[in-house]
């Protein structure tokens, strides 16, 4: 699956112009990614694999990674987080970049791959409070914007 090339310089304003364009409203605050983060480090052992949709890219080939030892103020923060998404540019990512994070219930193309308990991660991610949720039989969705 083909990435598109990040632009040159995400600035604010090139942010600012692409929400504007694509999106009719912002569910996630920063506050709210930092929470959801945090609950899903603290219950790493749930999290087999999660793909994340930036808002400046046409396709989902990217994944967030989850790992028990990440911290705040170490990996992620109160506004972006550092080395947690694959793919380039390698580095910071604004919470404001994602469009949406999911789980899906195989992880990979074999019979023998890890499968997740998405009841188990919606249920981790309840208390983070009014989360925008598409839960299917394929995988648990959840969005920045829509």
């Amino acid at each position: 699956m083909a990435m598109k090339k990040a632009p040159p310089v995400r600035s604010t304003e090139y942010l600012d112009k692409i929400i504007r364009e694509r999106f009719s409203g912002t569910l996630m605050s920063d506050r709210k990614w930092v929470k959801l983060l945090g609950r899903l480090v603290d219950h790493a052992h749930l999290v087999k694999k999660c793909r994340v949709k930036l808002v400046w890219e046409e396709d989902s080939g990217r994944e967030l990674f989850i790992h028990p030892h990440q911290s705040y103020q170490f990996d992620y923060y109160a506004s972006a987080m550092e080395g947690m998404v694959s793919g380039p540019p390698g580095g910071w990512y604004a919470y404001r970049e994602i469009e949406w994070i999911a789980f899906p219930r195989h992880t990979g193309t074999g019979s023998g791959d890890p499968v997740q308990d998405l009841q188990a991660i919606h249920r981790l991610l309840e208390p983070v409070a009014e989360l925008s949720v598409e839960m299917g039989e394929e995988a648990l969705k959840i969005y920045g914007y829509k």
